[in-house]
């Protein structure tokens, strides 16, 4: 039997402000001794467990990585080396494109690389149509890409 804590934390509206929300919970099952222990001091003991696990749900999914590729163990190892560099290149950007709460490689791939633009003709020229916030997203990027470096947190990948 393991006892099973919950933390309950009121979320409020963007739109709507204070007054309209939701609770959101956490619930986190252990097997420590709750006579010795704070439920605050379990819940963030278990919190770098649960990042752990979404940047492994990251890097299967965003990159594939469930599937071998090769046949050979040093091949798959040299095939998961560069996955881990383009994973940690992305979570890079990610912190520069937005420090307080990044986004994962799916989000992030279709915010900046899926330009959202048409190809115009005419005149005997190619004209690129962008729209303006894409534009603005891809301008504020490339000012936060020139600035001051930003301070890593510790649950990034440094291998």
């Amino acid at each position: 039997m393991f006892p099973v804590v919950i933390k309950k934390q009121w979320r409020e509206d963007e739109v709507f402000g204070v007054a309209c929300g939701h609770f959101h919970y956490h619930a986190v099952a252990t097997n420590y001794d709750l006579s010795q222990r704070s439920y605050q001091s379990v819940i963030e003991r278990y919190r770098p467990r649960a990042d752990v696990e979404n940047m492994i749900k990251e890097f299967k999914i965003g990159f594939d990585a469930k599937h071998l590729p090769c046949l050979k163990m040093s091949a798959n190892e040299v095939y998961f080396l560069f996955v881990l560099i383009a994973q940690n290149l992305i979570r890079w950007a990610a912190l520069l494109e937005q420090p307080d709460k990044p986004h994962f490689a799916k989000k992030l791939r279709r915010k900046l690389l899926t330009a959202p633009a048409q190809v115009l003709t005419g005149s005997r020229q190619l004209t690129l149509k962008v729209k303006a916030k894409f534009l603005r997203e891809v301008s504020a990027f490339l000012e936060a890409w020139r600035s001051q470096p930003v301070i890593v947190p510790l649950y990034c990948s440094t291998a």
